[in-house]
């Protein structure tokens, strides 16, 4: 143990030492002032230093790198500089140009450029590029031309597709719709007088169609025959050259008219052959034949709506005259004499008629439930507006004031001096006005209830179909009706809920039911059959058990219109009994289903 602890306590003095050293240094160094001073840097700032310098360093680098790169690639951009070299102090080319003002190249040829438009119209400068584009578009269309050639895979059709011009404006000339309204009124015309206006179109395009070729025909026999006579007078006129002008020279004006006169019947002689050829020839007119259509007709001289306004000056209407329908009009008629009937008009101002203001009501909206504490607020305020238009009525003075509403309990406070001098007498008069106003009340309920009538009506309202709702049917089947308190059942309460239908009964006892009516009667009557009737209670004719007597419901569901007519009551012996009742109101399908239908719960 003593040697060991001797190093520690000289440690322990070294340290003491080290300690003490460092004090009086730095009490010297404090006394000394901040001369000698030097500033202390620890080792995690030294650190930090290097860290930047380090980063500056290689930042450095990187933009040395950078710098490389730009100056490589300004020196491939720059190597015309160093073929072409510059004529000008500036480093330009100098501009050669010809007699005309055209740019020459070094070699003497003419510079081809594009024309650049600086300062002309928006539309000019519009139509230079879409020539401009033009140009490129049939370039590449003949590109693509050559291409599909080549290729087996492009369709030609879709390079000749081409988008839709713009609308422009269609102006109306004026006229065209007054046309339009006499064509209409032509056509109604015809309609009404039964006259069939394309029938009649057919048959004269098939005239035209006749004279044209008949026409034609005629000009090419004339043409031939005119053909025919120049050659023979071609042939004649040597023969004749000498004799023909000596015969003019010495023919006096009478022989001439009787040449005339003879060249004419040749003429007429000539035109008689050529109808004789053909008997269907027609003369050839001067003018021109006109397919005439009613949209050229002549515009009428008194329109439809001027009936009874425009008359004869004797007083008749051109109308009726000429028997004309409501909308047809006068096409040729002396207007001199006619005149305008002062008659018909008159210094008042027809106003147009007015329209009914009552627009139709909207489909009725469904009502909201209430609850019960909002009925009752309804009700309140129900009582209070009523009320206070009494008041009002009071205050303005249209009806008198009641009289005070006297009761044993209040009358000290209402007549206050009057009791007190006969008291006996006011009671009376409290009691009497007390049963004035119960008689009245009953008077009231009296007069509020229904008169049997009415309550069969509210009741029958209550179990009737209503309109355009749809009708319930539902199918019984009974094991056994041999009871007629049963049978008297069934029947009273369908006759009660309005039901239409037949229960038919088999002389054995078995029977099956059809009811037709709204849902609320054939929901009541399901439960009357299924749940109210106790079937195993009531005592069954022949030897039927009535336990096992009992109701079952085989189909229920909705039906567009009702089969029968009113409620009955069947006794049947066979099968064929039940067809001939069901078959004329179209109700067989219900006997099927009652003979198809076994009870699930028999599997059970």
């Amino acid at each position: 143990m003593g040697r060991d602890s001797e190093p520690k306590s000289s440690d322990r003095g070294s340290r003491r030492h080290d300690k003490d050293h460092s004090k009086d240094s730095s009490k010297d160094n404090s006394s000394k002032g901040s001369k000698y001073t030097t500033p202390y840097i620890s080792a995690s700032k030294v650190a930090m230093n290097v860290k930047v310098a380090k980063d500056a360093l290689e930042k450095a680098r990187k933009a040395e790198l950078v710098q490389k790169q730009i100056q490589e690639h300004l020196q491939k951009i720059n190597f015309t500089k160093n073929v072409f070299e510059s004529t000008t102090p500036l480093g330009g080319k100098k501009l050669v140009f010809d007699s005309l003002g055209r740019i020459l190249d070094e070699s003497g040829n003419v510079v081809k450029s594009t024309p650049v438009i600086h300062s002309t119209l928006k539309v000019n400068r519009n139509l230079v590029v879409e020539k401009q584009k033009k140009e490129i578009q049939l370039e590449k269309s003949e590109k693509i031309a050559k291409k599909v050639q080549q290729s087996q895979y492009v369709d030609p059709s879709l390079n000749n597709l081409r988008r839709k011009r713009k609308k422009l404006f269609n102006f109306v000339e004026p006229g065209t719709y007054i046309k339009q309204e006499r064509q209409l009124l032509r056509q109604m015309e015809e309609r009404a007088s039964g006259i069939n206006k394309s029938s009649l179109i057919l048959q004269k395009k098939r005239l035209l169609e006749q004279q044209n070729k008949r026409l034609s025909t005629l000009y090419k026999l004339q043409q031939s025959k005119s053909e025919k006579d120049e050659k023979e007078e071609e042939v004649n006129e040597g023969e004749r050259g000498d004799k023909d002008e000596a015969d003019k020279n010495e023919a006096s004006p009478v022989e001439k008219d009787e040449g005339e006169e003879e060249q004419e019947k040749t003429s007429g002689d000539n035109e008689v052959n050529l109808m004789e050829l053909n008997p269907n020839l027609i003369p050839l007119r001067n003018n021109r034949l006109e397919n005439k259509d009613s949209w050229d007709d002549d515009e009428p001289f008194v329109e439809w709506w001027d009936r009874g306004v425009i008359v004869f000056k004797s007083g008749e209407d051109p109308f009726k005259l000429q028997n004309l329908k409501k909308h047809q009009y006068i096409a040729n008629i002396d207007l001199n004499e006619l005149k305008i009937n002062e008659d018909k008009f008159n210094h008042y101002i027809e106003h147009p008629v007015k329209l009914d203001g009552k627009r139709k009501k909207g489909t009725t909206q469904p009502l909201i439930q209430l609850t019960k504490k909002e009925r009752k607020k309804f009700k309140r305020l129900r009582k209070q507006e009523k009320q206070r238009i009494i008041r009002d009525k009071i205050t303005i003075g249209m009806i008198p004031p009641p009289p005070p509403k006297l009761k044993l309990s209040n009358l000290i406070n209402v007549l206050k001096n009057q009791s007190a001098a006969d008291p006996s007498k006011v009671e009376q008069q409290v009691k009497q006005q007390m049963e004035q106003r119960l008689r009245a009340h009953e008077q009231r309920n009296e007069e509020r209830k229904l008169t049997k009538e009415q309550r069969s009506k509210k009741n029958a309202q209550k179990w009737q179909i209503k309109k355009n709702a749809e009708a319930e049917a539902a199918l019984f089947t009974i094991n056994s009706l041999s009871n007629f308190k049963l049978i008297k059942k069934i029947d009273t309460n369908a006759q009660q809920f309005h039901l239409s239908g037949t229960c038919i009964i088999m002389n054995n006892g078995p029977a099956f039911l059809i009811i037709e009516g709204s849902k609320v009667s054939i929901r009541r009557y399901t439960k009357l059959l299924l749940r109210r009737i106790k079937w195993n209670e009531y005592i069954l004719e022949g030897d039927i058990d009535p336990s096992q007597n009992g109701c079952k419901q085989v189909w229920v569901g909705n039906v567009k219109k009702r089969s029968f007519p009113h409620w009955t009551v069947n006794y049947v012996d066979c099968d064929e009994q039940i067809e001939d009742i069901l078959k004329p109101f179209k109700a067989l399908h219900y006997f099927e289903m009652v003979q198809k239908y076994r009870d699930p719960l028999e599997d059970v």
